[in-house]
Formats: structure tokens, sequence, C-alpha cells
């Protein structure tokens, strides 16, 4: 899979654009969503779900995503992310809600 490129300002800017942001900590399957400090973001799952599960259904889609703990994800972005890019992450994490949602 291809990791994707992102900055700790533009993950901020994810976070603070009211869309994007909305979107993300909108999912289903999203607890919460910790504010970036750094070129990392975490997202806490719903009580439900295992982070080993989710992150093995993110890699089938082609992002590239950790564990932490049980229910813990995390995203290290790199240098030079586009505006396509956070489109992907966002359509992503949205189509795996969805899939959630459904099964």
């Amino acid at each position: 899979f291809m990791p994707l490129k992102i900055t700790l300002i533009d993950l901020r800017r994810i976070m603070s654009e009211p869309n994007d942001a909305e979107k993300l900590k909108s999912c289903h399957f999203v607890e919460s969503v910790f504010e970036p400090e750094t070129n990392i973001l975490v997202f806490k799952l719903i009580d439900v779900l295992k982070a080993n599960d989710v992150v093995n259904i993110l890699e089938s889609l082609n992002v590239g995503c950790f564990s932490v703990g049980e229910n813990r994800i995390r995203f290290v972005f790199h240098l030079d992310i586009s505006e396509e890019d956070v489109s992907i992450l966002v359509k992503t994490l949205e189509e795996l809600d969805s899939l959630l949602i459904n099964s």
C-alpha cells in the first residue's frame, strides 16, 4: 500500500476544516480523534471494535496505519499531502464506516 503524505500543519488544517473534520469525527466506528501534535493522527475506536481488525480492513483498502493497544489506530503521515490525499483518506474512512454499519 502507498502511505499518505501529510504534515502537522496539514493535519491541523484537516481537523479544523469543518467538512473534513466532521466527516472523520462522524464515522460511527470512531469514538474520538485526538488533536494532532506531530505528523501522527490517532483515533480511538468504539468499544465493540478491535484495532487490529480495523487496521487489517484499512490495509485491504490501501490505507496504511497501526494499532496502538486494543482500541486505537495510529496514522503516520509524510510530507507533501495533496487535497486528493485528504479526499482519499476521508472517502476510505467513510467506506469503512458504511461497511461496518451494514455488517
